[in-house]
Parts: C-alpha cells; structure tokens; sequence
C-alpha cells in the first residue's frame, strides 16, 4: 500500500470522531463542513472553546494525528487532547504530527498562525498563553511548556517564583528536532533554530537568521528556510 492510499484510509477511518469533534466545539455552518480531522485519539478533556478565524472554511483545513514517517511506529499514531477550560484559536490550516499531545489550562490562550505543521511526537502545554505565527514549522519530538508546573520559594524572601509565562513564537520560524520551549520564550521571524536547542527567554536577534548552541547565539544571517521544500523520497 502506497504512502498517499495509506492516508486516504485514514482520513476515512477518521471521519466518524471528526464529526463528533466538529459538532462539539464549532458552530454548526463551520462545523458540517468538517474542517478539523482528527486520527486515533485519546480525548481526555474536553472543556473550553475551539474557534477557527478564517473566511475560507474547507474540509480537512486542520489535522491531528496523521502526518508521520516509518520512523515512528502504529503504536505512536493519533494525537491526546485535553482541554481544561481555555481556547484554542486557529488562525487557517493546520497540521499537528502523530503521537503528538496538547494540553490546555483552564485559563490559557494559545493560537495557531496560518499555515502551521508540526511533525511527529511534539507535546505542547499551555496554561498561559502560547502565540505561533504564520508559517511555523516544528520539528519532530518538540516538547513547548509556558509553564514550570511548581512554584519556587525564595528561602530569605518567601517570595514565590512566577510558575506561567508567555510564549510568542514567530513567523515562518522553523525549530529543529526535540528543542524545548520553555516558559518567556520569544523570537523574531524568519528564525531557523537549531536541533536540541533549549530556549526560556526573549531572544533580540535579527530576523532571518539561524541560531544554535547553549546558550543560543546566532551562527548564520541573511537565511530562512524554504517552507515548500521536502526531501525526495
């Protein structure tokens, strides 16, 4: 079976949860056109708000669990979903990788730019407030977190550490393989960084410009990814 038939079959497998998917977060005139697909998935929670913000409503504009490689197994399909209370907003297409996982705090904003894919097994948590651009890409086994989970106690002070902050990635950013995105993570457009990298701050570096090492620092300029590109295979 070929890789495209292999798709097909899934996306028919999906339909019958994508329509329970649809109807349960989106207005009945977006959601009988099914734009959100949605393969194999662990649906943990299902509280807060899903809005998409776009004129052009189509079938299959946003899928979860279905783009991957041979690389990862059948027991690493789909994608678990959790939302605790907060909206999830996107903005056009879509495409989250398999084996990935969302996670949303009850209060949390995240947004998803126009034109947004991220590969296999990238876990995202946000219970703050996480902004992708247009144009993203991330790479395999990424794992984006706005916040700590605990607190800190400052021994002398007995002042509490801040356990969320924002995350505002750019646009037409590509973030290699299993980089971690912590919390106050910012960049410029047209920002290539490298694998394994670790980010928790607001970086001012220029755009168009690739960036690796730990501590980040810039490598190359007068650079950005073509997002048309793959490899042939």
């Amino acid at each position: 079976m070929s890789l495209r038939t292999s798709i097909i079959f899934q996306k028919l497998r999906s339909i019958p949860v994508s329509i329970f998917f649809n109807f349960y977060y989106l207005p009945f005139k977006q959601a009988i056109k099914l734009p959100i697909l949605i393969y194999k998935p662990r649906l943990i929670s299902l509280k807060g708000t899903l809005r998409i913000e776009n004129d052009n409503i189509r079938f299959g504009m946003i899928q979860f669990g279905f783009w991957g490689n041979a690389l990862y197994s059948k027991n690493q399909q789909g994608i678990n979903w959790e939302n605790f209370g907060g909206t999830v907003i996107f903005k056009g297409s879509a495409n989250i990788g398999i084996g990935s996982a969302l996670s949303i705090g009850k209060n949390a904003i995240i947004e998803f730019g126009d034109d947004y894919l991220s590969g296999p097994m990238v876990k995202i948590g946000c219970y703050k407030n996480i902004v992708f651009g247009e144009h993203c890409r991330i790479a395999w086994e990424t794992i984006i977190l706005d916040t700590d989970f605990h607190e800190t106690i400052n021994k002398l002070t007995n002042k509490k550490s801040n356990m969320y902050k924002s995350i505002k990635i750019g646009k037409n950013n590509w973030i290699g393989i299993r980089s971690l995105i912590l919390k106050g993570t910012q960049t410029p457009d047209y920002c290539i960084v490298g694998a394994q990298s670790i980010l928790n701050k607001k970086y001012d570096f220029p755009e168009y410009c690739f960036v690796a090492g730990n501590p980040l620092e810039v490598k190359m300029e007068n650079v950005y990814r073509d997002m048309k590109s793959y490899i042939e295979i």
